[in-house]
């Protein structure tokens, strides 16, 4: 009998195509899905069956429409006795293990499904019966924004234990995945784990997309996306952040300090209240008193190049 294969599924999270070498990023973001579409096959056109985090899941998990798994919207739980790719495999004597965001155990919002009461596991272990069949290695949590940010954090194990995230979010998931190989090396079983990454989806306090240390400067030299030119929002202080986030056009101080919550989020802020026309707090006007010049040049590009008016504040 021929040996069976391991399978391994990586899922990002709102990943623009654009982010990847292979489909024409000009940077170098990332090496290692290109080896990967160099020596495998890439698709050039991929669906999603409904463009909503729960939904996209439970399908992918399934290979049903939402419709039919119930799971049309967030905040419906997958049905405890679902077919999956963790029950087909597992009943192949399989090994099975999901580590990441799970976001498919938790009832409630608004029209909870029926029977279900508001039954939420967003920042609490995820009981045995709502992980869709993976047995054998469970280092998940439903809402991994809501037990973590972009550098602490925490997930919890099969016994409901939190299992702490040292160092930024991607590389402590990807550090317990390989933990986790390397234990299951000596398991008979050929493996199929799951690793759910949160990034680059920006769900964290800060409101922002936060990208490893350093590579918003590293990557402050993009090509803006043919869909972005010329339109406004807050892309301009997320796509270098986000490859993995703009901060090109900001001063080198704001560069410099975009990850110790100083600067970088007051200029937010301030270009923010001025684009909409709200009364910035003082104190992060008063921090702004070496930066103004840039943050003025930015304001005035994400309104379209109109001047900008502030006579209220002087800078």
């Amino acid at each position: 009998m021929a040996k069976r294969p391991n399978v391994l599924v990586v899922l990002s999270d709102q990943q623009r195509p654009d982010s990847c070498g292979v489909f024409g990023q000009r940077l170098d973001v990332t090496p290692n899905l290109d080896a990967l579409a160099a020596d495998g096959v890439a698709f050039d056109n991929s669906f999603t069956v409904q463009p909503l985090c729960g939904p996209s899941r439970a399908a992918l998990q399934t290979g049903l429409m939402p419709t039919t798994t119930g799971c049309w919207r967030n905040g419906r739980s997958l049905p405890q006795d679902a077919t999956t790719l963790a029950t087909e495999l597992a009943s192949a004597d399989y090994w099975t293990g999901y580590l990441g965001k799970w976001h498919l155990a938790s009832d409630g919002g608004y029209l909870p499904k029926p029977g279900t009461g508001a039954t939420r596991f967003g920042n609490r272990p995820v009981p045995p019966e709502r992980r869709g069949g993976y047995k054998d290695l469970w280092l998940a949590a439903d809402s991994l924004e809501a037990t973590s940010l972009p550098y602490r954090g925490h997930v919890f194990d099969g016994d409901g234990n939190r299992v702490e995230l040292t160092g930024f979010r991607v590389d402590a998931i990807t550090d317990l995945a390989l933990k986790a190989l390397e234990d299951q090396a000596d398991d008979e079983r050929p493996f199929f784990m799951f690793v759910s990454f949160l990034e680059p989806h920006h769900q964290n306090n800060r409101g922002r997309t936060i990208g490893p240390k350093g590579w918003a400067k590293r990557f402050r030299d993009y090509d803006v996306p043919a869909d972005l030119q010329g339109t406004l929002g807050d892309w301009r202080w997320n796509y270098s952040e986000y490859l993995p986030e703009s901060w090109s056009s900001l001063p080198e101080e704001a560069v410099n300090d975009s990850y110790d919550g100083g600067a970088s989020l007051m200029i937010e802020e301030f270009a923010r209240s001025i684009i909409d026309g709200t009364r910035p707090p003082v104190d992060v006007v008063d921090a702004l008193n070496m930066t103004a010049p840039g943050l003025m040049s930015e304001v005035s590009r994400a309104k379209g190049g109109c001047p900008v008016d502030v006579p209220e504040f002087k800078l």
